[in-house]
């Protein structure tokens, strides 16, 4: 693994840890799901897990970023 793997591993776990404390579920799932993808795509090749689903972790997680964003920016 290199080490910008582990430092992104690192952070986005930080990030969930810290989000979930803050009770901002939004931005928790988010980084859960930047996690998974960072496992999925650059620490462990599960022949099970479908091809499609990898790229849709990184999806779903600049998604709800962008939610988040829209959400405190626009609406406040």
């Amino acid at each position: 693994m290199q080490i910008a793997t582990i430092l992104s591993l690192a952070a986005s776990v930080t990030c969930v840890g810290l989000f979930t404390k803050q009770k901002n579920w939004v931005l928790a799932a988010a980084f859960a799901f930047s996690t998974i993808y960072t496992i999925l795509d650059k620490a462990i090749h599960i022949a099970a897990v479908p091809a499609f689903v990898i790229p849709w972790c990184a999806y779903a997680f600049f998604a709800l970023v962008a939610y988040e964003i829209f959400r405190k920016v626009v609406l406040s």
